[in-house]
């Protein structure tokens, strides 16, 4: 007999020790399959959950340290890992206009720090 357990993704999220958007990004990403079902009524299985599980065990694995996982991580994502107080800058550091200050701002001296 299958196993029939239904996880809403805060049910999923919290079994698997993730946010709801990192099960939005897995699904994104086709890390994990799509809910079943549609719209409100969507839900996801223990397959899903044990889908994050592997994935999440292979993370740990191949990073022996954690700053090892994010160097493999696009730079916007990297960022995203920042604590919001600390990303004041990080905008000009990759390259963006600061408009306050009339263009390109802070590029050099800054981007050191997201590497």
């Amino acid at each position: 007999m299958k196993n029939k357990t239904r996880y809403s993704i805060a049910e999923l999220a919290s079994a698997a020790g993730i946010s709801r958007r990192a099960v939005r990004y897995y699904v994104q990403r086709k890390i994990i399959d799509p809910p079943c079902g549609g719209g409100r009524g969507s839900y996801y299985t223990e397959q899903h959950l044990q889908s994050i599980l592997a994935h999440r065990a292979g993370m740990a694995e191949k990073a022996e340290h954690p700053s090892q996982a994010s160097a493999s991580m696009p730079p916007l994502e990297r960022v995203l890992r920042i604590p919001p107080e600390e990303r004041r800058g990080v905008g000009t550091a990759l390259g963006a206009q600061d408009s306050r200050h009339g263009g390109n701002r802070g590029f050099g001296e800054n981007l050191e720090r997201f590497r």
